[in-house]
């Protein structure tokens, strides 16, 4: 697997070298992938779950915001859901 991590990354192909590091439990790696190929909020959330001494890192590179944005909910959607919910029967 160790191979399998390593010859993928330097093909360049990340989502391969990603999975094979996230398997060999090589979370500062994983984090490393995320952050070349570009992926810096991936790379936030997945540090926050798995890799906490990482935070700072990412924390500079998002952009000295701190913390990461909130995701937004479509009210719409949200109340079709709730109203379908309260119709569903026992």
């Amino acid at each position: 697997m160790e191979s399998v991590a390593e010859s993928s990354y330097s093909s360049g192909r990340h989502n391969v070298s990603f999975l094979s590091s996230f398997l060999l439990n090589d979370v500062e790696k994983c984090v490393d992938i995320l952050v070349e190929s570009g992926r810096i909020p991936e790379a936030m959330y997945f540090a926050h779950c798995y890799c906490p001494s990482q935070v700072p890192r990412m924390k500079s590179l998002w952009g000295g915001k701190g913390l990461v944005p909130p995701i937004k909910v479509n009210e719409e959607t949200q109340e079709e859901e709730t109203r379908s919910d309260d119709q569903v029967e026992d």
